[in-house]
C-alpha cells in the first residue's frame, strides 16, 4: 500500500499519492484536505463538511440539505427539492425551483417576487400586498 500513514497522540493521519492528507481525531471525525488547500471533514452524524481557500465554509447533512457561509456571514443553503436559501444579519432570502424569489426581514415581513416580476408581501397582521410592473 503506498499510503502513508502516522499516528501522533490520538490523531491518525495518512496521504494518498494525489497528495489528499486524510485525518481523524477521538470523536471520530474525519478530515481531509485536498492539493487545492480544500479543507473537509465528516462528524460521526454523517454531516459532510468543507472550506475552500477563500474561507467560503460549506457543510451537507444527511437528508442532503447543503449549506454553506462566506467570509461577510451571509448563510447559504439548499434543500433536495432545490430550494435555495440565505440569511445575513438582517433577512432570511429563498428561492425556489420556479424561480420564485422570497424574504423575510427581522419584524417577520413576508415578502417574495415571482418571475413576472410581481412583488408581494405579508406582514405580521396577515395584510397581503402586492406590485406588479405597471405600478409604484
Amino acid at each position: 500500500m503506498s499510503n502513508k500513514h502516522c499516528i501522533h497522540l490520538t490523531l491518525s493521519y495518512w496521504q494518498d499519492a494525489s497528495s489528499t492528507c486524510y485525518w481523524q481525531d477521538a470523536s471520530s471525525t474525519y478530515y481531509w484536505q485536498d492539493a487545492s488547500s480544500t479543507y473537509y471533514w465528516q462528524d460521526a452524524s454523517s454531516t459532510y463538511y468543507w472550506q475552500d481557500a477563500s474561507s467560503t465554509y460549506y457543510w451537507q447533512d444527511a437528508s442532503s440539505t447543503y449549506y454553506w457561509q462566506d467570509a461577510s456571514s451571509t448563510y447559504y443553503w439548499q434543500d433536495a427539492s432545490s430550494t435555495y436559501y440565505w440569511q445575513d444579519a438582517s433577512s432570511t432570502y429563498w428561492q425556489d425551483a420556479s424561480s420564485t424569489y422570497y424574504w423575510q426581514d427581522a419584524s417577520s415581513t413576508y415578502y417574495w417576487q415571482d418571475a413576472s416580476s410581481t412583488y408581494y408581501w405579508q406582514d405580521a397582521s396577515s395584510t397581503y400586498y402586492w406590485q406588479d410592473a405597471s405600478s409604484t
